[in-house]
């Protein structure tokens, strides 16, 4: 989420590390949702087109308040109790990371 301003550890607007709502986030404006049931591997990925086309969509259509997010569904059990998560965190967190962030802080 880019909210054309730097986002501090404090704000509320700053999500990293918690779970998203969609509701909250975007209201009742469209959203492109992507959902995954895997953690894309490299760029060749399939999936990072998607997500690139994604994002070039929601730049295209800001001034309609077009959202976007990316869920990836890969837990084997709810988050606080599933044993893969720290694993899980740092693999996707590498593959966001080869993601182009445009707009974000």
């Amino acid at each position: 989420m880019s909210l054309g301003r730097p986002l501090l550890p404090d704000d509320t607007a700053n999500r990293e590390g918690n779970l998203h709502d969609p509701v909250s986030e975007h209201g009742l404006g469209p959203v492109l949702a992507v959902f995954v049931k895997k953690i894309p591997a490299n760029e060749n990925d399939p999936l990072f087109t998607v997500l690139k086309m994604q994002q070039d969509l929601a730049a295209k259509y800001r001034r309609q308040r077009l959202g976007a997010f990316f869920a990836m569904l890969v837990f084997q059990d709810d988050f606080p109790s599933d044993p893969t998560r720290e694993d899980i965190i740092i693999e996707a967190g590498k593959a966001i990371e080869l993601l182009p962030h445009p707009g974000c802080p």
